[in-house]
């Protein structure tokens, strides 16, 4: 049970700062190995801050991916939107050009049929007053309509 707990714990910093104890055979071991298992802690504790930025980074990486994506898809949508409106607007404008062109025949067939109004009656009296005045006619005939 104990043996579990320090192979578990102890075991990889004591081996190795045994076998550094070795190698180097310091005056004195015991200060020796100490220091290098503050040393070994140290580099352990500054290896999984480096890890955890690693991971971080990664994630924030992963992050800044998506984001990019997000936006061109938004880039996108936004320029087949404006498409879309632009189309639209260029329909409705075509469809107010085509209401102005009815408005206008309207107006043209309106003033046509007003000065038809105004003429036939007119016409009506200048081809009477010409019937009358024609000695061919002898002024008592039906006018006769000439085409002129």
């Amino acid at each position: 049970m104990e043996s579990a707990y320090l192979q578990k714990n102890l075991g990889t910093c004591l081996t190795q700062g045994l076998a550094e104890v070795a190698r180097m055979r310091p005056v004195d071991p015991i200060e020796y190995l100490a220091l290098w298992i503050y040393k070994y802690k140290n580099n352990v504790t500054v290896e999984q801050q480096r890890q955890e930025e690693m991971a971080q980074l990664e994630h924030e990486r992963e992050l800044a991916v998506m984001e990019q994506e997000m936006m061109e898809r938004l880039k996108a949508e936004e320029l087949l939107f404006q498409q879309q409106q632009l189309a639209f607007q260029l329909e409705l404008e075509m469809q107010e050009k085509e209401r102005q062109r009815i408005e206008e025949l309207q107006r043209a067939q309106e003033q046509f049929e007003k000065w038809l109004r105004i003429r036939l009656p007119m016409q009506g009296t200048w081809v009477r007053s010409l019937v009358q005045e024609d000695p061919t006619c002898g002024g008592a005939t039906k006018p006769v309509r000439r085409n002129y």
